[in-house]
């Protein structure tokens, strides 16, 4: 009798032992791997910024963000100068940090790792040079083809005291084409940098539309969507003006058509400090009530950099 109590013991200490193992494995794999984050960084005059996605909230909301200069032929987290450091908040729907490191030199950035969110960091970018004069040579002219080449950043217009997009824009019927409307469409013609425009190789106008609508808090909304020919699709900007007489237009996205039926995607990071029609600002727009026929219609001029979406 005694002998079979000590086998049973022994039995229920062993499945106890293979419950407790199999507790412990099943919370090992239950916990998973530390969730992983995509950080992306940008130059502007000053400074870079960028964004984190990919991961849960809690990885993304207030992580730190820290920046280095580049010293040697490539990052080396363990030598190269920290030159400051900041923390991703929402931005449009984005996790976005921004860091001022100065105007040479290369730099890359670093979300180090935190409870359940593993390290992440970026590839470097060369500083934007604060003594140049922006729209030069330095920054491509927007185009389809932008997003397929190494560019984050790229003008609307060739130099700085030009404009990138020229709308006329008509009357609708006897109702007169103006931005104090709340709510209101108006169709023209646009040339400018292809295939918002329709310049260069691609020589004329293209039909547009540009309308607005009430936006929170007293902003406008604003769609400007271009036609499409030479056998590409459309183009189109999704934007917000905070008000009727403001020269800000923010850009959530502007979307045109690639030669293989794919999207590129552009939009401007709006950064403190940047003003309307600087690199990182929103572009500035220029709306002249009271043109074209029977002085209905309008005029509207646009200057500025978009940012490739990648």
């Amino acid at each position: 009798m005694r002998k079979l109590t000590l086998v049973l013991a022994f039995a229920a200490c062993l499945a106890g032992l293979t419950a407790l193992s199999s507790a412990g494995a099943a919370t090992k794999s239950g916990s998973g791997k530390a969730a992983a984050a995509k950080l992306t960084i940008n130059s502007f005059p000053g400074g870079v910024f960028g964004y984190l996605s990919g991961a849960k909230k809690s990885c993304l909301d207030g992580r730190k963000v820290v920046v280095y200069r580049q010293s040697g032929d490539r990052p080396d987290p363990g030598s190269d100068r920290k030159v400051g450091g900041g923390r991703a908040s929402i931005d449009e729907g984005r996790y976005r940090y921004s860091v001022e490191t100065g105007d040479d030199g290369r730099y890359y950035a670093q979300a180090p790792a935190v409870k359940g969110c593993a390290a992440a960091r970026t590839g470097s970018v060369e500083a934007m040079n604060l003594g140049n004069v922006p729209g030069t040579s330095s920054i491509p002219i927007c185009s389809p083809w932008t997003a397929e080449t190494p560019a984050e950043i790229c003008a609307l217009q060739s130099s700085p005291s030009q404009w990138g997009l020229s709308y006329e824009l008509d009357a609708i019927g006897v109702r007169a084409c103006e931005i104090g409307k709340a709510e209101y469409t108006c169709s023209g013609h646009v040339s400018g940098p292809f295939p918002w425009g329709n310049a260069g190789t691609f020589a004329g106008r293209n039909a547009v539309t540009f309308g607005w609508a009430p936006y929170p808090n007293g902003e406008k909304r604003v769609f400007i969507y271009t036609n499409g020919n030479s056998g590409y699709g459309s183009s189109l900007i999704e934007a917000r003006l905070p008000s009727s007489n403001s020269a800000d237009l923010h850009v959530f996205k502007s979307t045109v058509p690639t030669e293989n039926g794919a999207t590129a995607e552009f939009f401007t990071p709006d950064l403190p400090g940047q003003k309307a029609g600087e690199p990182g600002g929103p572009l500035y727009l220029n709306f002249e009530n009271g043109k074209r026929a029977f002085d209905l219609g309008a005029d509207a001029y646009i200057r500025g950099y978009l940012y490739v979406r990648r």
